[in-house]
């Protein structure tokens, strides 16, 4: 050990004993400028947790007269810290729109497997029927919920913008997603589609796609599709099922649709969603993007 390396133990040490005598917070990390509200369906019978987070400034004087674009992200308890953190970062508000962000949680009382898998299907699917208890088939209903109650609410207590709208779902999610837009587009005007299980109910998701471009002319909307370049399973072929509904939705010519789509390099499914929302809100949310 040379003298340089010996001068630079006690300085080692003693940032060891700093840190191992430090007291532990009494409650765990929060998400800053976050908020928890329950919100309680009478129609479902079923309550659930939204978390808020309002971006930095919101609460300052000069901005009391400004409204902020929402982003709305399904499984909660995973995609809004996620999305928190991604915001987080003080440059974000520089380059890009701020931004509120509202996660919805799973029904109180629930597994979370048991309550996504209903609330995020838009049809009774039979590979499911006998494994989680409530099945599927529920999106109708979580979709009522959330035009009725959810977004009412936060555009109620928050300075949301109801004109800039995201809804943001990965896997199930992805799926819900897509179906809103088929079924619903104008209660979003943007779409980020992460891992969408279009496999499920023997790829449903184009046979809506045609029922909607047989009675309209035009889908507004800006949707970003992404899927991991790995995430290939047997019988469901994500990739090539993402492919497909971009390149029929592009040969729809919908004047108002604008679509950005990504097969992300070497990425499974486990860690798509963290890549395809940094993605989706550069291209949604920074002036810089076309």
């Amino acid at each position: 050990m040379n003298f340089k390396n010996i001068l630079l133990v006690p300085l080692i040490l003693l940032a060891l004993t700093a840190i191992t005598d430090a007291e532990p917070l009494s409650h765990g990390f929060q998400i800053p400028r976050s908020n928890v509200h329950i919100i309680h369906s009478e129609k479902l019978a079923r309550s659930y947790p939204i978390f808020v987070r309002t971006p930095r400034g919101y609460d300052r004087a000069e901005n009391s007269d400004k409204h902020y674009p929402v982003i709305y992200l399904n499984d909660g308890p995973y995609a809004f810290q996620i999305a928190s953190g991604v915001t987080h970062i003080p440059e974000f508000g520089s380059l890009y729109e701020q931004v509120i962000l509202v996660g919805i949680s799973y029904a109180v009382g629930e597994n979370a497997r048991e309550s996504r898998t209903r609330d995020l299907t838009p049809v009774v699917s039979d590979s499911y029927k006998h494994v989680v208890a409530p099945g599927t088939g529920g999106a109708d209903d979580y979709h009522h919920f959330l035009e009725t109650q959810v977004l009412p609410f936060v555009e109620t207590i928050y300075r949301a913008d109801p004109t800039n709208r995201t809804l943001a779902g990965h896997s199930f999610g992805g799926l819900f997603a897509t179906w809103v837009l088929f079924n619903n587009p104008e209660l979003f005007q943007n779409y980020i589609i992460s891992s969408p299980s279009i496999w499920l109910n023997k790829k449903l998701m184009f046979q809506m796609e045609q029922s909607y471009a047989d009675e309209h002319e035009d889908l507004i909307a800006n949707v970003y599709f992404g899927v991991g370049e790995l995430e290939n399973a047997t019988g469901r072929s994500m990739v090539s099922d993402q492919l497909a509904l971009v390149k029929t939705l592009r040969n729809r010519n919908f004047p108002g649709l604008k679509i950005r789509d990504h097969i992300i390099p070497d990425i499974d499914h486990t860690l798509a969603f963290p890549i395809n929302f940094t993605r989706a809100i550069r291209w949604i949310h920074s002036p810089q993007q076309p």
